[in-house]
């Protein structure tokens, strides 16, 4: 067999994920899968990119059952997302006509650090809103603010454009998370404490908090800290949300799924997070 090692970024044995949604029908949601192709944005950038994809495992049957489209790293223009979802789709057919699986990976949500805005400042040209904001104050320029309206508005149009790929399966990224958004998560007490959303929760709990007064409120408070906590994961639930209602109205036979690590203080969120995909896709 050629090799793959040149274009693959990673194959996977299904193991260790997280997903809602029962067993569908069609040729695409049988659940066989075993090797999977984890594609980058990269990978579709150009027509030549994804053609010599396409033919290394068109020539190799069997090196994988399923292909992972990627919506890449950054916050590009949504004309970037336009042109890459065109060249998906016609990639879909062709996977398909091979029998091989399309599905598709939210690769950004959050984001996960600012390391990942080191020269690439062209993939963040369509931020436009506050960053993940410790309660230090440090602001994580390259992550985002789950309560933005503009990056929700965001969500919603690049998720509405690539679920007309069909994907099998919709995997969110796990940077869809509470912590790991250096610098801002540095020292910091969880969530994202930005003005957006210190004045929601204090619209929430009719209270006049400050950042600082807030933090300083929390030492020894575990009622206040628990508000908070809750609070913050809605804040995960309503991005979770968006990529879920606009992927249904869409592609409404492909099942959500969720990346995720499975160290013991994750598990309440990604418990809460699932629930909001299967109460959202009905499945």
């Amino acid at each position: 067999m050629k090799t793959l090692s040149s274009i693959v970024a990673c194959v996977v044995v299904l193991m260790a994920m997280s997903s809602c949604g029962s067993d569908q029908k069609s040729s695409d949601t049988s659940d066989d899968s075993i090797l999977l192709l984890r594609l980058r944005g990269s990978n579709t950038e150009t027509d030549e990119r994804w053609n010599d994809i396409f033919r290394i495992i068109r020539e190799n049957p069997g090196c994988c059952d399923e292909v992972w489209f990627s919506t890449g790293v950054g916050v590009p223009p949504m004309e970037w997302h336009q042109e890459q979802v065109q060249r998906m789709i016609r990639g879909s057919e062709q996977l398909r006509a091979i029998g091989v699986v399309p599905s598709l990976q939210i690769q950004m949500t959050i984001g996960h650090g600012d390391s990942f805005g080191n020269g690439r400042d062209s993939m963040f040209a369509g931020k436009k809103w506050n960053g993940w904001t410790g309660s230090t104050g440090v602001e994580d320029k390259c992550c985002n603010c789950p309560r933005q309206k503009g990056f929700l508005e965001y969500v919603r149009q690049m998720t509405h454009y690539y679920a007309q790929m069909k994907p099998r399966y919709i995997w969110i990224d796990d940077d869809l998370r509470l912590d790991n958004h250096v610098p801002a998560t540095d020292g910091s007490r969880i969530g994202c404490w930005c003005d957006t959303c210190i004045a929601a929760f204090n619209a929430e709990q009719q209270t006049t908090w400050t950042r600082e007064t807030l933090t300083k409120a929390m030492e020894g408070d575990e009622g206040l800290q628990t508000l908070w906590y809750q609070f913050s994961l809605n804040s995960l639930s309503q991005v979770a949300r968006c990529i879920t209602e606009e992927a249904m109205k869409v592609s409404p036979d492909s099942k959500m799924a969720l990346q995720n690590g499975s160290w013991e203080e994750a598990v309440p969120i990604v418990s809460s997070l699932l629930e909001n995909l299967h109460e959202v896709s009905g499945k």
